[in-house]
């Protein structure tokens, strides 16, 4: 069996993390399953009001009936309170940074586990389940406290997953 290292699958690195990074986007910015998931609000009363309770920018705070309140269990919401409007050009890098860490990891991982000769089908099966919990699993803690909707983020997931796997099997040194 011959040792697969991560100088003979940069490739597929390189076109898993691009993969996953376009399909974010266009989850995001193309494809209609997370409008519905956002209300809006005005953020002029909201700011005022946030103001006025000792917001600072940049703090994360508890929303709860009494602003004294120190107990979890009686929070109703949490607001995060930027400092300045965020920059696309920044998150845009930092997502294609995030999804090229996680490519790199999971074809390190390859490397430990898989070798040169493994069947392409194992490849595949091998990545996209690394994929998924990379990109599905991973979330589940943060998703239990704080209250995101899931769903659509888990089967956006499952696309990054599958999409890792196939970059893998199709670009597998042999």
């Amino acid at each position: 069996m011959t040792p697969v290292s991560l100088a003979d699958i940069w490739l597929p690195i390189l076109v898993a993390g691009l993969a996953t990074h376009v399909l974010s986007t266009l989850a995001w910015t193309v494809l209609p399953h997370h409008r519905s998931e956002w209300g809006h609000l005005g953020f002029g009363p909201i700011d005022d009001a946030a103001k006025s309770l000792g917001a600072q920018p940049d703090g994360q705070y508890v929303l709860t009936a009494d602003p004294n309140c120190k107990d979890p269990s009686k929070a109703r919401g949490m607001l995060i309170y930027w400092p300045h409007e965020p920059s696309m050009g920044a998150n845009i890098g930092m997502t294609l940074a995030f999804f090229m860490a996680a490519a790199f990891t999971i074809g390190y991982l390859a490397t430990i586990g898989l070798h040169k000769e493994t069947p392409l089908v194992d490849v595949f099966r091998f990545t996209a389940t690394a994929g998924v919990l990379t990109h599905v699993a991973a979330g589940v803690p943060h998703l239990i406290w704080f209250r995101r909707k899931w769903l659509l983020d888990s089967l956006d997931g499952l696309a990054y997953a599958l999409a890792t796997g196939a970059a893998f099997a199709w670009l597998w040194p042999n």
